[in-house]
Parts: C-alpha cells; sequence; structure tokens
C-alpha cells in the first residue's frame, strides 16, 4: 500500500468475511483456559493476567541496545524503554494498549522488539500511567511528555509515533497537538486506535459478544476507569475525532481489523485524515481481530502487519541515513 491523499483514495469497506481460523481457535483456548474480560475481573486482576500472558510468549528479535529512561511528565517520572537495532533512521515513540488501565512496556516487548527490527527504527515505549488509579488526562500527558523527551534527544532524525488500541489513541492525540511544533513528525502509525466514544455504529453491535479480545461493552468498561465524566469524553485530547481541524497531521498509517468494535470510527477518522489532505497508507485486515498485532507467529496477519508498516516507513524515510546506535545523554543499558 502507497500513501495517499484526497476524499476518493480510502478504498471501499471490505465485505464482512469469517474469523481466521487459527485466531478463532487461538481466541476460544484462550476463553477456555480461563481468560476472562477485564470487566469482570478488575484493573489489578486484569493487569496480571496480561502480564502472564506475554511472560508465555516468545521473546522478540535480539537488539543491539536496550536501554532505560525516564522523561519528565506533570505527573512525575515516566519510564521509558528504548530498543536500538544496529542501524537506526528514525526514532518511533510507542505507546501500548490496554484501554489505558492495563498493558505495561514488559508485556508489549516482544512487540516493540518487532517493530523496532522490521522498520530500522529506534522504539521508545512508554510506560504511562494507568487508569482508573490515574484517569485523563494522566496517559495523555506521560505520552505527550514521552514525545517532548525523544524530540529533544532524537530531534536529528526523523520522529514518529505509534500504538495500538489505546496506544493509539494515545499516538493518534499526541501527533494531533505536536502539529504546531517547530520539530514536525515524520508519521503516525496508528493499529486499531479507539478514536471515539459513541458506540452507535453498526462495528459494535456486531461485536457485542463472544470469543473477542475486545467487545462493545468492554470497551464502554474501558472508558469508565479511563474518563469516568462523560462531559470530558468530547475533548479531543480523548477523542480525536472530535477534532474541528486535522490539517496539517503527519502522514499517517492505518490499520483495521474487521472483527473489532472499533472498525468503523477508525474508518472514519482515516477519512477525516485524508479529507483534510493528510497522506494516509490504510491497510484493513479483514479476517482478524482486535489485538492482533500481540500474535506474531500465531496469524500469519500479524507477521504481515509489521511487513506492511516496515513497506510504509520505506516509502515515508528511505534508506537513511542512518545512525549507529545510541548518543543519548541520559539512561542505563539494561541486561
Amino acid at each position: 500500500m502507497t500513501f495517499h491523499t484526497g476524499p476518493l483514495a480510502l478504498p471501499i469497506a471490505l465485505p464482512q468475511q469469517e474469523m481466521d481460523p487459527r485466531l478463532a481457535r487461538f481466541l476460544k483456548a484462550a476463553a477456555a483456559a480461563g481468560r476472562r474480560p477485564a470487566s469482570e475481573l478488575g484493573p489489578a486482576a486484569a493487569r496480571a493476567q496480561i502480564e502472564a500472558a506475554s511472560a508465555r510468549a516468545p521473546r522478540g528479535p535480539e537488539m543491539a541496545r536496550v536501554l532505560a529512561a525516564h522523561a519528565a511528565g506533570p505527573g512525575g517520572r515516566v519510564p521509558l524503554r528504548i530498543y536500538e537495532p544496529e542501524a537506526v533512521r528514525g526514532t518511533i515513540v510507542y505507546t501500548h494498549g490496554g484501554g489505558w488501565t492495563t498493558g505495561s512496556i514488559e508485556a508489549f516487548d516482544g512487540v516493540t522488539r518487532h517493530l523496532a527490527a522490521v522498520t530500522r527504527c529506534r522504539v521508545v515505549s512508554v510506560e504511562y500511567r494507568l487508569a482508573p488509579e490515574h484517569p485523563f488526562p494522566a496517559a495523555f500527558e506521560d505520552a505527550h511528555a514521552a514525545l517532548a523527551w525523544s524530540a529533544w534527544q532524537y530531534g536529528h532524525g526523523p520522529l514518529l509515533v505509534a500504538g495500538d488500541s489505546a496506544g493509539g489513541n494515545l499516538a493518534a492525540v499526541v501527533a494531533a497537538q505536536h502539529r504546531d511544533r517547530s520539530l514536525p513528525l515524520a508519521g503516525q502509525i496508528l493499529v486499531y486506535p479507539v478514536i471515539d466514544f459513541d458506540q452507535t455504529r453498526p462495528s459494535y453491535r456486531e461485536i457485542s459478544e463472544g470469543d473477542h479480545l475486545l467487545t462493545g461493552p468492554e470497551m464502554s468498561w474501558y472508558w469508565d476507569q479511563y474518563v469516568p465524566n462523560p462531559a470530558d469524553r468530547l475533548d479531543p485530547r480523548v477523542a480525536p475525532l472530535r477534532g474541528e481541524d486535522l490539517t496539517g497531521s503527519a502522514p499517517a498509517i492505518v490499520v483495521l481489523a474487521g472483527h473489532d468494535p472499533l472498525r468503523d470510527e477508525v474508518r472514519e477518522y482515516a477519512r477525516r485524515l485524508l479529507d483534510a489532505g493528510t497522506p494516509v497508507s490504510f491497510h484493513e485486515y479483514p479476517t482478524m481481530g482486535h489485538g492482533f498485532i500481540n500474535y506474531i507467529g500465531v496469524v500469519e496477519s500479524a507477521n504481515r502487519l509489521f511487513t506492511d508498516i516496515a513497506r510504509d516507513l520505506d516509502e515515508v524515510l528511505g534508506d537513511g541515513p542512518t545512525e549507529a546506535p545510541s548518543r543519548m545523554v541520559t539512561g542505563a543499558a539494561m541486561a
């Protein structure tokens, strides 16, 4: 897929297809093994469930360096983990998924390692504060602080933001807030991001129950954790679709899953970006469900997702120039 602009550039919606059989079996087996929705478990137990599942996943590619650092945010220190491949052609600030309530740098270690390896970019993974202990705007503030730190540290090269699900929401909103800065973003990678709170769209009705990583009712629970005051959900720093003007947004790689309650709002946001003149590379995976970026080695589409992102970044960043691993002035190497 190449980048397109203009209101007619977005492909027509693909017809609904059956879920990939391997993904369906995987989700059914997880449910049979005791996986429960976060809304049933509560925040603490849901976090433990995700950490336990990630600990069983294969380790991602080896890096030339893995560093620990922190950014200074309004709520205090924001822990960061920096993944560096052998040659670096840019920096991606990554915010993980988990409904703003679960997930961590460690839980998404495999994802960020794969992203760094296939894109040949440094990845700065952000340990933002989680709801409900830290509701909006805490996660947004931490993501913004991480981007500001990365711009200061690595502003000599291309800078991008990326994230999946709630992390895709944070990537989208910090990208929108960054438009008027002197250092423009080279791109934004939005993997099935949370874009709006309105659940009247058809995809929410279609994905309301069953063996899915995310359903409409589950998404409602996550909104209640992160933004308990419904009036705040109109804020574009929460719901980027509510932003009146998206002109000047960074080139966007937008990923959509067919079996995902977020499907329709993601497509709508991609169209809004195109209408605003933003170059968009749009990838629709009609047989996939929410969260499939985590299923590397389980379903082929997860592997293809990383390849598609890398191909798009080749168009954005080219082959170079590259730099040797890090010129960091703060931070410590990790084992």
